[in-house]
């Protein structure tokens, strides 16, 4: 679904206000349940998987904006998937392979300025914001029968921001701050739960949770676009989050005569926030603040893996693995620009996460116990997991202020 505004050759001025909003909240959801109706052939080839896609946009174009009062122009939005299935509620045999959690968002969100005139008596915003809460989980209880590989649950996020101004756009506040910020992520929460329990399954005891998350924040500040704030503070902020990811792998086999491998398993958790400044040699970007700063970074990183494997029949072999492989990508990039910052300025690229939860921003655990003869074994695993971080001054660009910090923090 699409939520889209557009000011095109346009020329808008008053005395209060401007405010420019874009905003939507979807919500998809499936759930197998035990009823008349359904039967235990129809279940076999049961599938929960939920998709959805959500555009959110905004574009102002060969126009101009002028307001004796505040500015805003925001974007905003909000998925909401869940997908559940478990023994208890559906009661009758079926198939782990296709009867499972599953849920897939993609999210793009993007604002354009264009050839646009905005000047702000007071302050002046531009803020993308997007989140999503995922849950999909797979029970395979005392209510059951499952079958099939393994009971999986698993969730897939997407997303793809973007705040772009270009040609010659002129955006200034007066009186007030100017803020551009795209912020991804800073309220995602993503659960992916699969468990077997002790009767709710004869001929399975193998687990799995996979989660894959791609955050990819970009602000673009391009052509011979001026952006001021003389007086007060300008503030440029990508931010590629991912607040809360949960997964918990769980089988208690015991005497189910069959050996458990259980894996909570994030594929590939991909953040990366990036601001571009580029004019060219003809025309350059100027940027100018009593208090400049711009920085990319992530604001909120909590991921926690828990996988547990347990098994006591004779002679079985029990394995447990709690695996996250982490791509973080954090870029800021400038070049054939003018950046001034009166009192002081500041550019970073910043990867180090501003917060997580109980001291820890990735915390995997495993854990497995064998009560036969057999091998047991619990495995943590983060992967090719790396922290990329770049601050790049090209040619052409200038920085002037009395108090400039250039840095780039590495997590």
């Amino acid at each position: 679904q699409t939520a889209a505004g557009k000011v095109n050759n346009a020329d808008i001025k008053t005395s209060g206000d401007i405010a420019l909003f874009a905003h939507q909240i979807g919500t998809t959801k499936a759930e197998v349940r035990r009823g008349a109706s359904v039967s235990a052939v129809g279940l076999k080839n049961t599938s929960l998987p939920t998709k959805s896609y959500y555009e959110t946009k905004i574009t102002l174009k060969d126009s101009t904006l002028f307001s004796e009062g505040d500015i805003s122009i925001r974007l905003k939005d909000h998925a909401t998937a869940d997908s559940h299935a478990n023994g208890t509620s559906i009661g009758f045999a079926v198939s782990a392979d296709t009867t499972k959690g599953s849920n897939s968002v993609n999210q793009s969100s993007t604002m354009t300025v264009m050839d646009t005139s905005v000047f702000a008596r007071e302050s002046l915003s531009l803020l993308s914001e997007s989140n999503a809460r995922l849950n999909a989980t797979t029970h395979a209880d005392g209510g059951g029968f499952f079958s099939g590989s393994a009971v999986k649950a698993d969730n897939t996020l997407y997303r793809s921001m973007s705040i772009t101004i270009t040609g010659n756009s002129i955006l200034e506040s007066d009186f007030g701050d100017f803020s551009i910020k795209a912020l991804g992520g800073l309220s995602d929460w993503i659960n992916t739960d699969a468990e077997i329990s002790t009767g709710g399954v004869v001929d399975l005891a193998d687990s799995s949770t996979t989660t894959t998350v791609t955050n990819n924040v970009t602000i673009n500040v391009l052509g011979s676009a001026s952006l001021k704030s003389i007086f007060n503070r300008l503030t440029i902020y990508a931010d590629a989050s991912s607040d809360y990811i949960n997964l918990y792998s769980k089988t208690s086999a015991k005497g189910l005569g069959v050996g458990p491998d259980v894996y909570a398993n994030v594929s590939v958790m991909s953040l990366s926030p990036k601001i571009y400044i580029s004019g060219s040699a003809a025309e350059s970007v100027h940027i100018a603040a009593r208090s400049l700063d711009i920085r990319s970074g992530i604001g909120s990183l909590y991921l926690y893996a828990y996988s547990y494997a347990s098994g006591k029949a004779l002679g079985v072999d029990v394995y447990s693995n709690s695996r996250a492989e982490t791509h973080i990508s954090v870029a800021t990039s400038i070049s054939n620009a003018s950046l001034v910052g009166y009192d002081d300025m500041t550019v970073l690229a910043d990867a180090r996460p501003a917060k997580g939860r109980s001291g820890r921003n990735i915390y995997l655990y495993s854990y497995a116990y064998g009560g036969g003869i057999g091998a047991v074994k619990a495995v943590t695993d983060y992967g090719s997991s790396y922290a990329n971080v770049s601050l790049t001054v090209g040619t052409g660009t200038s920085f002037y202020g009395s108090n400039v910090l250039l840095d780039a923090y590495t997590f």
